[in-house]
């Protein structure tokens, strides 16, 4: 966890990729940007829209 000179955080993990982390990485709400991997990126921003 580092915190970045604009006052954000970014987090580097290692977790297994399955519908628990997505579930989890939603629950952060809008404030939360995924970086890497895009694929995953991708995965929830489908999950987000209605």
């Amino acid at each position: 966890m580092v915190e970045q000179y604009n006052g954000k955080i970014m987090v580097k993990a290692c977790l297994p990729e399955n519908n628990w982390l997505y579930g989890y990485l939603l629950s952060f709400g809008n404030g939360m940007e995924v970086v890497n991997p895009p694929h995953i990126r991708s995965i929830l921003a489908a999950m987000r829209k209605p």
